[in-house]
């Protein structure tokens, strides 16, 4: 068996932050985030750009791995 290490790890987050306020804006307008916030312990999130791929932030992080190791 050939030993192997984890030298390094790192990840990325996709995308500008966006607050639980926003989303209950568009989804559920007149609802209070507050009660959203409370019961989900989400204050916000990230969200992808349209047409973002995934091997995009995965070549991200692991050039941050790879940097950390």
């Amino acid at each position: 068996m050939i030993p192997v290490r984890i030298l390094g790890t790192a990840g990325v987050l996709p995308g500008s932050p966006v607050t639980t306020a926003e989303v209950v804006a568009r989804a559920y307008p007149g609802k209070d985030p507050a009660v959203t916030e409370a019961k989900t312990g989400i204050r916000a999130r990230h969200w992808a750009e349209p047409g973002a791929l995934t091997t995009t932030y995965a070549a991200a992080a692991l050039r941050e791995a790879a940097a950390a190791g």
